[in-house]
């Protein structure tokens, strides 16, 4: 998954909240597996296809196939280290 592809659509990530500010990709909101189905009606309103990311791609695989039954364009992209440009940098957004 490239940047350009996901800048085609809306970037989840669905790890906790504590999980997201230790670092992310800057592009990704944070609507942690927990919170999902309350966000629905906002995931509803996000550009479709939605990516979701997580630390290994289990919460986000679960994530996807849960919203893909609630008819939403989704797609598991696995672990959110794997999206950034530079595979070194593994805390881009942690000051």
């Amino acid at each position: 998954m490239n940047k350009q592809e996901i800048s085609n659509g809306t970037l989840i990530d669905v790890r906790s909240i504590e999980e997201f500010a230790q670092g992310h990709h800057p592009d990704s909101l944070n609507i942690p597996l927990d919170q999902l189905e309350h966000a629905l009606v906002n995931v509803h309103q996000y550009t479709a296809p939605i990516y979701l990311c997580c630390a290994s791609g289990i919460r986000s695989d679960y994530a996807a196939k849960w919203l893909r039954n609630q008819g939403i364009d989704a797609v598991n992209v696995g672990g959110w280290e794997s999206l950034l440009p530079d595979s070194n940098e593994k805390n881009p957004n942690v000051s």
